[in-house]
Order: C-alpha cells, then sequence, then structure tokens
C-alpha cells in the first residue's frame, strides 16, 4: 500500500491541501518528530509519534526496512509542508505539535532541523498484548486486536530493525501499548540492542507483573537497560486495582525492590528504576500519596507523580492542573502535561 493508501486508514483523513498555520497560541517551529522519532508497532506498522493504539496515523511499514520509509515520499511531503509554514495535510488529526507543557511548546523546534540518515528516536513496540484490563479505550484489548495483523513482534524483525538502525539510534522507548515484558524475548530483545549499540538509552514502562521471580530480576538488570518505569497508580490494593484492572500491588513492589537490590548488590548504577503514580481520584487522598511516598523511600526508589485528563470520569478532581499540586508533589512530576 503507497503513502496515500495509509492516510486513507487514518480516522483523522483531514482536507488533501495544507493550509497556513492560523492557529494563535502556537509559536513559530516545526514538529520535531517527523525529524526525530519513529514509532515501530508489533506488526511493522509506524506511526510519526506515541500515536494511538488503534493507529490513526498511519505513515507506512518497516517490511522494506526503515530507512526507505524514513526517506520515503510521505516524509519527505510532510517536512516540506512544515519547513514552508504550512500544517501538513497528514497532521491534522494529531494533538502532539500543540501539547502545552510547563516548557512551552515542547515538541516544537524554532531553528530548521536537521535531518539524520537514521531517526534518532525509536519507539518499539514488541507486543500490544497486556495482562492488565486498565479501563480505557487506548488499552481496550478487543479494539487493539481489530487494529494489529498480529500481537507479537518476532525477535527476528526486532533484530533486523536493530541491526538496520541501532547503530545510529540514540534512543530507545522498548514500549507502547501493552505490556512489553509479557513478549518471551523481550529481555533478550534489550540485551540484543545494548550488544549492537552500548551507547544506546533503552527505557521501558512496565506494569511489573513479570519480573515476580529473582531469575527474571537478575536477566533485566544483566540485560543492560538504562531506565525502568514501573506504572503503579496506588499505595493499597482496593485504590491500585480501581484502574490497574486484574493487577496485584504487592507482587509488583516486590518486583521493584527486587531490581533495586540486585543492581545494588552488584554495585550498579543501572537500571534506574522510577515508581510512576498517575493521579487518580480514587487514588489522591493525603493518606494514599503520604503511604506512597513512604513505600517508595522504603524501596529505594524515586516516586514520580503523573497529572492525566483521561480516561474520562476518573482523573484526580483535587489535582486537575499543574498549579493545583503541593510544592513537594510539584517537584517531582513525570510528566509536566497541561500546565
Amino acid at each position: 500500500m503507497n503513502w496515500k493508501g495509509f492516510v486513507k486508514r487514518s480516522l483523522y483523513y483531514p482536507l488533501r491541501q495544507s493550509v497556513p498555520i492560523l492557529r494563535r497560541e502556537r509559536p513559530e517551529g516545526v514538529c520535531m518528530w517527523p525529524w526525530r522519532g519513529l514509532v515501530i508497532y508489533c506488526d511493522l506498522d509506524t506511526t510519526c509519534n506515541c500515536g494511538t493504539s488503534l493507529k490513526q496515523l498511519l505513515t507506512g511499514n518497516v517490511r522494506s526496512g526503515i530507512k526507505a520509509l524514513w526517506h520515503g515520499e510521505l516524509y519527505t511531503r510532510i517536512r516540506r509542508e512544515w519547513l514552508a509554514g504550512r500544517m501538513p495535510y497528514f497532521c491534522r488529526g494529531c494533538p502532539v505539535p500543540f501539547a502545552k507543557t510547563l516548557n512551552g511548546y515542547p515538541y516544537l523546534l524554532r531553528e530548521k532541523p536537521e535531518l539524520p540518515e537514521y531517526p534518532p528516536i525509536l519507539q518499539i513496540e514488541p507486543t500490544a498484548a497486556c495482562n492488565l484490563r486498565c479501563p480505557q479505550r487506548a488499552c481496550d484489548q478487543r479494539l487493539i486486536r481489530k487494529h494489529r495483523r498480529k500481537m507479537f513482534m518476532t525477535f527476528d524483525e526486532f533484530r533486523a530493525l536493530i541491526d538496520e538502525a541501532g547503530p545510529y539510534t540514540e534512543t530507545i522507548n522498548f514500549y507502547n501499548f501493552g505490556e512489553p515484558f509479557l513478549h518471551k524475548d523481550a529481555i533478550s530483545m534489550v540485551a540484543y540492542a545494548k550488544k549492537v549499540n552500548p551507547r544506546t538509552f533503552i527505557l521501558s514502562d512496565t506494569n511489573g507483573h513479570f519480573f515476580q521471580t529473582k531469575e527474571k530480576q537478575e536477566a533485566i538488570v544483566e540485560s543492560g537497560i538504562d531506565r525502568l518505569v514501573f506504572s503503579v497508580d496506588g499505595a493499597t490494593q482496593s485504590a491500585y486495582e480501581k484502574y490497574r484492572v486484574r493487577g496485584n500491588l504487592g507482587v509488583v513492589l516486590e518486583a521493584m525492590r527486587g531490581i533495586v537490590q540486585t543492581r545494588n548488590g552488584r554495585g550498579l548504577k543501572k537500571p534506574e528504576v522510577i515508581w510512576k503514580y498517575i493521579l487518580f481520584r480514587t487514588n489522591d487522598s493525603d493518606e494514599e500519596i503520604q503511604r506512597a511516598e513512604k513505600m517508595a523511600e522504603e524501596i529505594g526508589v524515586p516516586l514520580k507523580w503523573h497529572i492525566t485528563t483521561f480516561p474520562p470520569g476518573r482523573p484526580s478532581l483535587r489535582f486537575r492542573r499543574v498549579e493545583d499540586l503541593p510544592q513537594g508533589i510539584r517537584e517531582n512530576l513525570f510528566c509536566e502535561e497541561l500546565a
């Protein structure tokens, strides 16, 4: 399928012609993603940025290689339109360039970017499958399965991607939708990417349920991964399971503790283990927050807070904006969004 076919498959398929950018709140600049990053789904389809679970903004696939796509017709046209000061037709449904944070519009570049041979940032989805059932549309496994030709990337496919682009890659985000470590070869994938390019910074986001054994805790430390983020939204099982449906808080906390102890016992500085806590109306009480802070200190991990605006009906009522946060929480934000 050519690039026009992928655009027609987009739920955000807009006007065919680009028009001058008219948003008054938008500062001068171009979106960084067409020059900096590429997201690869588990079935090898691609999108510009973190995208969506239902693949609304497909840019192609990498079955013929990353370089062919990266320098292909669609990406060339997108870049040309951005540089001409027009909103590319393909980007008209994407909110990412207009995401305002405490740092302004961090995805916009003011100066003309240079085009590298390969994308410096790869976000690779080893699997879209997940053991939990978090109640938001982007995580709905029934919908995700309808928008994936398959749910697991093979190790050979991953190796081909890394063999081609790995030597040029600065960062690999080893996650997208699904639980990455549900893939039986996930740790081997990380280790292989590190072997090809030890300078690549590799990070992943996990719900933590697949590090229950000492063997897996040792394996992830030995893989060379640089950062491991545990998504744990609550300090008691009753609060945690409201969003992380089917999750077991005790299992995840012990997994974090085991990895930290293994790392420290070997005198290593990585992986950096972070506890990410999304604030919902079911876990934002003072008691829950204070309990989480004590638990994180006991385990030996930094606790980072995250404000969200979705799914509907679940975001915190106390902390809707960064300005609403107590100083201690505001200084430890995981994502400074929607300031």
